[in-house]
């Protein structure tokens, strides 16, 4: 959950520093308060949309992944059975990425612009998900096809 948090506390705390230096030290407190207040919400309205990503067997994260496995057996055969070849599941590294929505394979610059996309995907963020893991996957084709199971699976695709 830090993962999906800190975009909205990162962006909310940039704006309370403007905010901070034309008031006293007496109110840092409730603008943390406030900062607080408006990333649970904001966390709130992208939990809404994955909540099943976070429940007993996860059932849409493994929706995300088997769409994920569909789409590269249909895309890019050639790397589909590189990775069956290796025995490198897709739930290896889909799982990782559908969990923290790719947060933690982009820089902190861009999170608070995947989580504003995220949030505009409304109802179709389960599918909008899938479609991004498998065009990441497909990008980096070259590199997992130059590789090993070992390889793969530990520094090729985190």
């Amino acid at each position: 959950m830090t993962d999906l948090v800190t975009p909205f506390f990162t962006v909310f705390l940039s704006e309370t520093q403007n905010e901070e230096s034309q008031t006293t030290a007496n109110s840092d407190a409730s603008l943390l308060s406030n900062v607080e207040a408006d990333c649970y919400w904001c966390l709130c309205k992208v939990l809404d949309r994955v909540q099943d990503h976070f429940t007993y067997s996860q059932p849409g994260i493994q929706r995300v992944c088997h769409r994920v496995n569909e789409l590269v057996s249909r895309l890019d055969r050639r790397l589909f059975s590189h990775l069956t070849e290796e025995d490198v599941n897709v739930f290896h590294f889909a799982f990782r990425w559908a969990s923290c929505l790719l947060l933690r394979e982009f820089s902190w610059k861009t999170a608070p612009r995947m989580m504003d996309t995220y949030i505009s995907e409304g109802d179709d963020l389960s599918d909008f998900l899938a479609y991004l893991c498998t065009a990441l996957l497909i990008r980096w084709a070259d590199q997992v096809l130059n590789s090993s199971f070992t390889q793969v699976d530990d520094s090729a695709l985190t």
